[in-house]
């Protein structure tokens, strides 16, 4: 199969064009965890296999486009999957906490072995349903994609949303 990924300076023109500013280990980094993603979902089905032609553009760069938009010093992403949008955000934001919750465990066993692997060690991934995991927890920014509608996700997310 031929690579769908970019070279690391391209990612990096991508991500400048998107208001995020990577240096080039960050790049490669990112396209480390694509390529592990392409492995991992031969065989696991972490992202749909029609979108795997799409896992740049559609993954890692939509992904990154919420970096500018963060607050705070820490962030949780529910419903993360296989570390998106959590894992390329928490290489573009080295200095901010990541809670990435899925209630998969399977994909969990992805995040936590790429977060060893690209040593992420202020992600912290977490497999079970949310308003379990977070009691009690405020967290300054609340990512995630295709949960849930826009009121269901608000309800859900609110209340572990910092003032």
């Amino acid at each position: 199969m031929v690579d769908p990924l970019p070279l690391a300076a391209d990612l990096q023109q991508d991500a400048a064009a998107l208001g995020v500013a990577l240096v080039e280990r960050d790049a490669e980094r990112v396209l480390q965890f694509g390529r592990a993603l392409l492995r991992w979902n031969q065989a696991f089905n972490l992202v749909s296999r029609q979108d795997v032609h799409r896992l740049y553009s559609r993954h890692l760069l939509d992904s990154l486009s919420a970096a500018p938009f963060l607050k705070g010093s820490r962030v949780l992403d529910v419903g993360t999957g296989p570390g998106l949008p959590g894992i390329p955000l928490a290489i573009a934001c080295a200095n901010v906490q990541f809670m990435l919750v899925d209630r998969n465990e399977r994909r969990i066993r992805f995040v936590r072995q790429i977060c060893a692997d690209l040593g992420l060690a202020h992600v912290e991934p977490v497999s079970g349903e949310v308003r379990e995991i977070a009691t009690g927890r405020l967290f300054d920014t609340i990512v995630l994609r295709a949960v849930a509608p826009l009121d269901r996700a608000w309800a859900l997310c609110e209340p572990f949303l910092a003032p």
